[in-house]
């Protein structure tokens, strides 16, 4: 019955298109069941961390007074990314921890040179710090909340919707590579012990590209009194 239900369309867009995957085993089980909605669950709450970081000074009208000081606009935006991506690891350390103990309470178990579990989880932060440069980007040009968490929930979710989309429809597998979800390949770890650090390496540069970006605008954009 399972075996029957994982070769539906369905099913293999929470499998990200392997075969291999099995349900009654711990790896496949967590695939599905946790890593294939992480940057729902995840990235929909730092999306709406991040807009915030910024937007409050903006309504707050507090910018005034930060810039009155030496700080300059770039650092100040800098400041906020670093701050956000260090504590988005620290997220993930911890979760890798919490699985990796959960895993250990259920009778399995890795050795320490390779936890599958652990890496696929921290494998992840590149793909929300494209998240958190993106929210930022959107704060700045929006200077609003409402809008800018709007349209980061908007290119989670539609990013999500077509990642999907492409594994459930083999003709729109074409797309997948202009989603950020194709760049955290989770399977690949849980299923092969593989880590794909050319992945890692692409998205943490598009996220400084998205950041760069949005610091420009920041930094010749009007402060609203």
């Amino acid at each position: 019955m399972i075996e029957e239900l994982m070769d539906t369309a369905y099913f293999r867009m929470f499998t990200a298109g392997r075969a291999d995957l099995r349900m009654d085993q711990i790896e496949g089980f967590l695939s599905v069941e946790v890593f294939s909605w992480w940057i729902l669950l995840v990235g929909v709450y730092l999306g709406y961390l991040s807009v915030k970081n910024v937007t409050d000074d903006y309504e707050e009208s507090r910018m005034d007074m930060i810039f009155s000081t030496p700080l300059s606009r770039k650092q100040y935006l800098l400041e906020k990314f670093v701050a956000l991506s260090l504590f988005t690891l620290i997220l993930l350390v911890l979760s890798g921890l919490m699985l990796t103990i959960s895993v250990y309470s259920v009778g399995a178990s890795y050795g320490l040179e390779f936890n599958p579990f652990m890496v696929a989880i921290v494998s992840s932060w590149p793909m929300f710090l494209v998240i958190i440069a993106v929210s930022m980007l959107l704060a700045v040009f929006f200077k609003d909340s409402k809008m800018a968490v709007g349209g980061v929930f908007t290119v989670i979710l539609v990013q999500y919707a077509v990642f999907m989309a492409g594994h459930m429809v083999e003709s729109l597998e074409f797309i997948l590579p202009y989603t950020i979800s194709y760049y955290w390949d989770y399977n690949s770890v849980l299923l092969d012990g593989v880590f794909r650090a050319g992945y890692f390496v692409f998205l943490t540069i598009l996220a400084l590209v998205i950041f760069a970006v949005s610091m420009h605008i920041f930094d010749r954009g009007d402060i609203p009194a």
